[in-house]
């Protein structure tokens, strides 16, 4: 198994990190920004699985990062707005054995996930981010990454199509499965 790194880029005004030492210190406020992503009905429209109900739900969430982790399941990253310090996205990159169980695919691709806070849809933030992370996967060896879509997100489908994904084949009733070769 691929030893993975976590991910750090730093833009001007966003940051992508895993779930800091230093994030401790604010770990309310952290689960209160995923109680607000996950548990508002224009986020999440695509992805209801993914919903939350209260902040125990968060703090749950949070739990689970650390978990996935610790056990090299998945491997979240915050994207989080430098001038608020406030996470405004949330990225998971999903180990192929875990992918494998929780997707119940024949096949052992990375997978990525992302959601990012409606007030700042529209704006590219996303292309860019997911662009820049496909990179520091590849520089990490890894040689496709997978994405799971729902057939109505449009945006998404562009933003996959933009970077290179390819549509693969319908994964359920709902969704397609996309995939990027990085090599």
């Amino acid at each position: 198994m691929l030893n993975f790194k976590p991910i750090n880029i730093e833009s001007d005004d966003i940051i992508i990190h895993p779930l800091r030492t230093i994030d401790m210190l604010r770990i309310g406020s952290i689960e209160n920004d995923i109680f607000e992503i996950l548990s508002n009905d224009e986020n999440i429209e695509f992805i209801p699985r993914r919903r939350i109900k209260d902040l125990e739900d968060a703090s749950n969430k949070v739990f689970g990062i650390i978990l996935g982790y610790q056990k090299n399941l998945s491997y979240t990253h915050f994207i989080t707005n430098k001038i608020t310090n406030k996470v405004i996205g949330i990225i998971d990159i999903i180990s192929p054995d875990y992918a494998k169980k929780m997707y119940s695919l024949n096949k052992y691709d990375w997978i990525i996930e992302y959601v990012l806070h409606k007030d700042y849809w529209g704006q590219g933030i996303m292309t860019g981010i997911i662009a820049a992370i496909c990179q520091r996967l590849r520089d990490q060896g890894i040689n496709t990454i997978a994405a799971v879509c729902d057939k109505n997100n449009i945006s998404s489908i562009r933003l996959l199509e933009k970077i290179g994904f390819q549509k693969m084949k319908p994964f359920d009733i709902n969704q397609d499965y996309y995939e990027l070769k990085l090599n």
